[in-house]
């Protein structure tokens, strides 16, 4: 018998974003949204063809650009 981890999945990982959506919320071009993707600095989702950002993977993204 395998051990299936759960994960609770909260209402911001409901809320998903193509890339164009991503990057005009956070005001930058849809290249520099794949570049973080492709980087690891962004989460993203593949749903069939499309590559899709959950708002809480934007949220921490942010988390981390924070200047403190």
């Amino acid at each position: 018998m395998k051990n299936k981890e759960t994960h609770a999945i909260n209402e911001d990982e409901i809320q998903l974003y193509r890339i164009p959506e991503v990057a005009s919320r956070l005001g930058i071009s849809v290249s520099a949204v794949r570049r973080e993707i492709d980087g690891g600095r962004l989460q993203a989702y593949r749903i069939g063809r499309s590559v899709t950002v959950s708002l809480s993977a934007i949220k921490a993204f942010l988390q981390k650009l924070e200047i403190k």
